[in-house]
């Protein structure tokens, strides 16, 4: 009796043996790694970083007066160092941008090809690019140009349609326009890219959770002071917020969630950068309409006084 369970146990040792060596070899252990959470560290801490530049050097302006004012010593006011700032955001944010999309691994291919949706993909990214340089290029240009005619003494007619058609036109109309919808089709890029890279088995360390946490808070302040301060940004934000935020990249997520066994997709971490845009854009509707809550309706941050 005993050899015969003896003999049995042998025989279930053996077969596990054997569907062990048949599921791993070397190669699999060797990439097989419990603590594999450090590249979307440096992924996170990329996007953390891009949206304080894009933020702080478009936020800062509006509440902060930078000098010097001597770049032109006989007309000081027509260009600031609130001008500089300006000029200088699109310039670190574009490359930032950029490596963001690159850390996904899109020009990674083991055909050496890019197939078609990628390509699709680039050709987004970098026309959102340029419409971003552009916003970015009209508005340093039409605020200059502004604080120029400010200083002309005879305000009659003709000065006050310039002056209105350089301020409301283009700084704060067309240009913010642009410069936002290139960012939005930047951001919608990277979300593509990374839509199915999930985080490591053992999920994101602390480190991790804490960067994605910090990310989506930049991310919501980013999106919702852009519509707060746009002319009828707060309805425009929040169409955006709802159809794109909630609509495609939440509803991403829930077929995401419907199509895993594991049921995971919405777990915390889980998809780092989809969750980074997905709970960015909740926090963008919590301040949103907050926001609009405190002023009474759909008003941007002149409009309400502030």
């Amino acid at each position: 009796m005993k050899e015969g369970i003896g003999g049995r146990i042998s025989v279930q040792l053996d077969i596990l043996q054997q569907d062990y060596e048949t599921t791993f070899n070397d190669s699999d252990i060797n990439h097989f790694t419990l603590d594999s959470n450090v590249p979307y560290r440096k992924i996170l801490l990329i996007i953390l970083f891009s949206n304080l530049w894009t933020l702080v050097l478009t936020v800062l302006p509006v509440f902060v007066d930078f000098g010097p004012h001597n770049y032109y010593a006989r007309h000081p006011d027509w260009y600031t160092g609130d001008d500089v700032i300006r000029f200088i955001e699109p310039i670190g944010g574009l490359p930032l941008n950029f490596l963001v999309l690159y850390k996904s691994g899109i020009f990674e291919t083991p055909e050496r090809t890019i197939d078609n949706y990628t390509i699709a993909c680039l050709t987004i990214f970098f026309l959102g690019a340029a419409i971003y340089g552009q916003g970015a290029g009209f508005h340093s240009a039409s605020a200059m140009f502004k604080n120029a005619v400010e200083t002309l003494p005879a305000q009659d007619d003709q000065v006050q349609d310039l002056h209105y058609y350089m301020r409301t036109v283009w700084e704060h109309d067309v240009s913010h326009y642009l410069y936002a919808v290139g960012l939005a089709l930047m951001h919608a890029c990277q979300a593509y890219a990374y839509r199915n890279v999930k985080a490591p088995q053992l999920g994101l360390t602390k480190v991790g959770k804490t960067l994605l946490c910090l990310s989506s808070l930049v991310l919501g302040l980013l999106v919702a002071g852009v519509a707060i301060e746009f002319p009828s940004g707060t309805v425009v934000g929040l169409i955006y917020i709802v159809l794109y935020g909630m609509g495609i990249v939440g509803g991403y997520l829930w077929y995401q969630q419907g199509q895993d066994e594991e049921k995971s997709a919405f777990y915390f971490g889980q998809k780092p950068v989809l969750h980074h845009f997905f709970f960015g854009y909740v926090c963008a509707l919590i301040i949103l309409v907050a926001w609009i809550i405190a002023v009474g309706g759909f008003k941007s941050r002149s409009e309400a006084g502030h």
